[in-house]
């Protein structure tokens, strides 16, 4: 009996051990943090550089299997990527170039004051019909009180009513008239008490300050490059100029500047670091963003930093009241039926309100964009299933970017696995041959830790693309790492894409382009400007927006005026709608 007992309880031990190892190996499966396996080394080709598992999905195994792992790692652009190769000491004579914001001077004029901007309601009247439309006067004070007599401050406009959850910018761009007076045009779409808002985000006399910042000193922050060799780690600036920020208690410069140039080959985008004292350039590993070295002396930050500059200004009268005609709450007012937004496909121009000037691009209703070009659909997860199933949707850009990846990984959740292989963010569903690759473009970036070997430019990973054709999206987006750089510089980088784009339709004809507009974000420092961000859009518009078959994804109306407020990452409603957006295209 004994014995048996002994036979018995040895068994029940084993099975709960069993039991016990295969629950943990579940709970690994499905909730375990992210776990990173480094290999990196200058001296071999990047290889799967980690895997990870999040709170939306599990970890993809069995990589080399996946379709877009085996085509993307056949590519060029998995080496090496040639700016690392082509690293190289060089030496350059010191000048005089600036180096703190002291060059910078204000113009001589009358300082606008925002606290005494005011705004009126041409001609109120005391009901409105849907599709009605109002004017808004703004007239811009100095401190005096006196009207002003330029124009040049940077204002955004918007209608609201909370209950609905509904906001609306104004029709086109709001008109300076040049002598202190704004006008901005509503529509108005929804019924119910409507409240007209209007913003100084920037006075003429700061956005002629950033310019100036921007122009005369792109290099006021600093990146720091990490190099490893032998055993040991050196920090030094990095920047797309020689002349970047020195604020680096370890570095010392000499009458000659040593820096490692990692200039691209192929695209020409500069890339220095100051070289490291007892390393050579080869053993580059990493860059890390650091915005706590920004060059501005403490009368610059009082006056570009201040929490004052973003001003909400009075309005009379403050609210007006649109009532429900035969039935109706809700009208897009638009004399023609709206067509379905994939019909638009590859015309930029009905895709963006900004390139045509127009009207306003859409608005939200109960939280639901609405674009006024064409009638966006809504997307739950089966819906999504089926207009993603068989398609790669490659995502080439920043974190505002990276968020419709993270939200469609959410969204499609135990469905899908998820994997990192040489800079890309892989989103996978077998079952449904779904891939969703988020890649971040190349330097400058501002982000943490971005590795050498696996940073490379879109340019360059769109040359190197052998996938295309219709069931190929790309989604592009290039702005929010660039509001620090001169805008010869970004035209340069856009060029490049530009290029890239046409030589990648040539090679794969079908496969759809799209550009994802900047997005408004929190008030900071002054090299975050929202007025950076819109002078980024419009150069990008212009440049990339053009092309045939190129479609906009506009989210600049988007995020004005929504109720969660501005964020460089938009809240998850605002991203579902933006996502909706791009997949009412497909």
């Amino acid at each position: 009996m004994a014995v048996r007992r002994m036979s018995l309880r040895r068994r029940i031990l084993h099975v709960l051990f069993v039991l016990a190892i295969v629950s943990l190996v579940v709970y690994l499966f499905q909730y375990g943090e992210k776990t990173s396996i480094s290999l990196h080394s200058v001296n071999m080709p990047p290889k799967i550089l980690d895997v990870q598992m999040n709170k939306f999905s599990r970890m993809c195994l069995n990589l080399n299997q996946i379709p877009i792992i085996k085509r993307l790692r056949s590519e060029k652009h998995r080496k090496i990527p040639n700016w690392l190769l082509s690293g190289h000491a060089v030496e350059i004579e010191e000048v005089n170039n600036p180096t703190t914001i002291q060059n910078i001077q204000m113009n001589k004029m009358t300082h606008a004051c925002p606290e005494f901007f005011e705004a009126i309601i041409k001609d109120p009247k005391p009901i409105y019909q849907l599709c009605d439309t109002i004017e808004l006067i703004i007239t811009a004070r100095d401190c005096n009180r006196n009207v002003l007599k330029s124009g040049g401050d940077f204002l955004w406009t918007w209608i609201k009513t909370d209950h609905f959850k509904a906001s609306q910018t104004q029709e086109g761009n709001i008109t300076d008239v040049g002598n202190g007076t704004y006008i901005a045009r509503f529509t108005l779409r929804w019924v119910g008490d409507v409240k007209p808002v209007v913003a100084v985000v920037r006075t003429r006399q700061e956005v002629e300050y950033l310019r100036q910042l921007r122009e005369q000193i792109p290099a006021r922050f600093a990146n720091s490059g990490y190099f490893k060799f032998n055993g040991s780690t050196e920090i030094v600036p990095c920047h797309t100029t020689p002349w970047m920020n020195l604020n680096f208690t370890k570095v010392k410069i000499n009458k000659t500047r040593h820096l490692c140039n990692f200039t691209d080959p192929a695209t020409g985008s500069p890339w220095f670091c100051i070289k490291p004292i007892n390393m050579p350039c080869h053993a580059y590993d990493f860059t890390v963003g650091d915005t706590d070295r920004e060059i501005l002396h403490d009368k610059s930050k009082l006056l570009i930093n201040s929490s004052k500059t973003f001003k909400y200004i009075s309005i009379t009268p403050d609210s007006i009241t649109v009532q429900v005609v035969q039935g109706q709450f809700v009208s897009s007012c638009e004399l023609n039926k709206t067509p379905m937004c994939n019909s638009l496909r590859g015309n930029s121009i009905y895709a963006s309100s900004m390139t045509n000037g127009i009207k306003a691009s859409g608005m939200y209703y109960k939280d639901v964009w609405k674009p006024l070009h064409c009638r966006k659909s809504i997307f739950d997860k089966e819906r999504m299933i089926k207009t993603l199933r068989n398609k790669y949707l490659l995502l080439f850009g920043d974190s505002t970017i990276r968020q419709w990846s993270e939200y469609i990984n959410a969204t499609l959740g135990a469905d899908v696995c998820t994997a990192k292989f040489s800079g890309t963010s892989l989103v996978y569903s077998s079952r449904y041959n779904i891939s969703v690759a988020f890649t971040i473009h190349g330097f400058p970036v501002r982000g943490n830790h971005n590795t050498a070997t696996s940073t490379e430019y879109i340019a360059n990973r769109l040359d190197s693309l052998q996938i295309g054709g219709n069931d190929v999206i790309i989604v592009l987006s290039v702005w929010a790492h660039f509001t620090v750089n001169t805008l010869d510089f970004y035209k340069q980088r856009l060029l490049g894409i530009r290029n890239a784009v046409y030589r990648l339709q040539t090679r794969h004809p079908g496969t759809q382009v799209f550009i994802k507009s900047a997005n408004t974000r929190e008030k900071g420092l002054a090299s975050f400007s929202n007025w950076y961000a819109w002078e980024c859009d419009q150069l990008m518009r212009l440049m990339l927006g053009n092309i045939p078959g190129i479609t906009i994804i506009d989210v600049w109306d988007m995020t004005i005026g929504h109720h969660t407020g501005f964020h460089l990452l938009p809240k998850k409603i605002v991203v579902k709608n933006e996502v909706d957006l791009l997949l009412s295209y497909l």
